[in-house]
């Protein structure tokens, strides 16, 4: 407890001032909550500042992210329409184009010169290791010539040497010459003379065929040139004595051969990888290839305006596929062994459409056929035609629900038109035959057999205002010994003509 011993007056004026004192200091304190407070908010906007500012950064990430997926989807792409699309690495066009600049030791054979369409003269000049010409006389020269053509050249002695006069050389033709003088061969195996438009190479000699180009350790490798025995030419890549990486291969033309050329991968002499084939007839496939055959995913076009883009496996479509056909009909769905197989969809040109199963090429199983004029099928096909339990409903709002057999009502079913009649029974060959019932929309019901669409036998109808008839039936019509009740159950039996009582008995 705070005395105060001033007199009163002075009490007053120091009261005065510790109030004033008091004002300011809470004044002090009001500022200082504001400022607080001001500054709270400001770290408050800050941080939500910063939150925005981090959220619009992750959206900028996942932007990034999602262009760069994109840019790695298109830089796939790129490639591989780079392998489909590679050139190989030796660019030609024929094979005869590919000149190695070898030459051939102790014989010599300049360019052959052409005297006429296909007729050659060739010059082979012998000489030593030194590269001496031999003299020649009294020596026996023989030569043999072996190839794709029948060749007997005429030979010639002359101080240079030795050549034929006037000898047939088909183009592009490989040719094995051996020389011998005095009976031993001085030029034979394993070196060879190839002629292509007049020039000569140097070969080495396989079992299959004829090989130009380099070798490593007695193996095939590199980039080279073999022809077959069968007339088949590869230009492309070698590796361990075989056929592997890039290259192409030229088939020869003649009968039963349907492929042209191949340009795409190998894998130990075999077509793997992606590649295309160009056919003799114009068509033309680009996919892949796996152990010499189409396997994987291609694209078949046809020379007559066909195409094929789907799944291949051992040469034949296999798997999910489209083919387009050059009259606008096309097929999407299971291929097997080259036809349609399993669930598909084929589109007409005209409208119409089938949903379902397949079997080699036809309609077989459930399915749903819709027709371009309205009408629509649903149920089983056998042999590409309606068979079995299905239901067919016509565009003008009338149903069949029953058997079908070979695209055709047959058994049993239920007929329901527009107007309101209802048929239930039997049916052969789309109509109806045998037993069965009609209800008419004006309440009618009759029940017997039937023949073609007409009733035909034995039948009753009753009739909506009570009455009712029972006999035979002829044509539609009340035909022989009947019984008719009128509506209070009154019977009259007589003998009807045509629908007419001609006599009551």
């Amino acid at each position: 407890m705070i005395v105060c011993d001033l007199p009163v007056s002075e009490q007053k004026t120091v009261g005065v001032h510790f109030q004033m004192i008091n004002l300011y200091l809470k004044n002090i304190k009001r500022k200082s909550k504001r400022e607080s407070e001001r500054k709270k908010k400001k770290k408050e906007n800050e941080k939500e500042n910063e939150k925005e500012k981090e959220k619009e950064k992750g959206k900028e990430k996942e932007k990034e992210t999602k262009k760069e997926k994109e840019n790695e989807i298109d830089r796939k792409k790129e490639k591989e329409k780079e392998k489909m699309n590679k050139h190989y690495p030796i660019k030609i066009k024929d094979p005869s184009e590919y000149r190695p600049s070898e030459k051939t030791s102790y014989i010599k054979c300049n360019k052959i010169h052409s005297l006429t369409k296909g007729l050659f003269q060739m010059k082979i000049f012998l000489h030593n290791k030194r590269k001496k010409s031999l003299n020649l006389k009294g020596v026996n020269i023989s030569i043999e010539i072996t190839g794709p053509a029948d060749i007997n050249p005429i030979v010639k002695k002359s101080k240079s040497g030795i050549y034929f006069s006037k000898i047939m050389f088909p183009k592009g033709g490989v040719y094995e010459i051996v020389v011998c003088l005095n009976g031993k061969a001085i030029f034979n195996s394993p070196q060879h003379v190839g002629v292509t438009n007049g020039k000569q190479f140097r070969l080495t000699k396989f079992d299959n065929g004829y090989y130009v180009g380099p070798i490593r350790s007695n193996t095939i490798t590199g980039n080279g040139v073999f022809f077959f025995h069968t007339g088949e030419t590869y230009v492309g890549s070698f590796s361990t004595g075989k056929i592997n990486g890039e290259g192409a291969l030229f088939y020869p033309q003649r009968k039963g051969l349907t492929e042209k050329v191949y340009r795409g991968e190998w894998k130990d002499g075999k077509k793997d990888g992606i590649g295309t084939i160009k056919y003799t007839n114009g068509d033309f496939y680009q996919g892949e290839f796996k152990d010499g055959q189409k396997s994987g995913t291609g694209i078949f076009w046809f020379i007559h305006g066909d195409k094929y883009v789907g799944q291949y496996y051992v040469d034949e479509m296999h798997g999910d596929g489209t083919f387009s056909f050059s009259n606008g009909d096309e097929f999407v769905g299971c291929w097997k062994k080259g036809l349609f197989h399993g669930i598909g969809t084929f589109y007409w040109s005209n409208g119409d459409k089938y949903i379902g199963s397949w079997k080699g090429n036809l309609k077989n199983g459930k399915g749903t056929f819709y027709y371009h004029n309205g009408n629509k099928y649903v149920g089983n096909w056998k042999s590409d035609r309606k068979h079995g339990k299905g239901t067919f409903f016509w565009k003008s709002g009338s149903k069949f629900v029953g058997d079908w057999h070979v695209d055709k009502r047959h058994g049993k079913g239920t007929f329901i038109w527009n107007n309101g009649n209802r048929y239930e029974g039997n049916w052969f060959k789309d109509k109806r035959n045998g037993k069965g019932s009609f209800v008419y929309n004006n309440g009618d019901r009759y029940i017997g057999e039937w023949k073609d669409n007409i009733r035909t036998g034995k039948g009753k109808i009753f009739y909506s205002n009570g009455s009712k008839w029972k006999g035979n039936w002829v044509n539609g019509r009340r035909n022989g010994i009947g019984k008719l009740w009128d509506a209070n159950k009154k019977m009259i039996k007589g003998k009807w003509v045509n629908g007419i009582l001609i006599k009551q008995i």
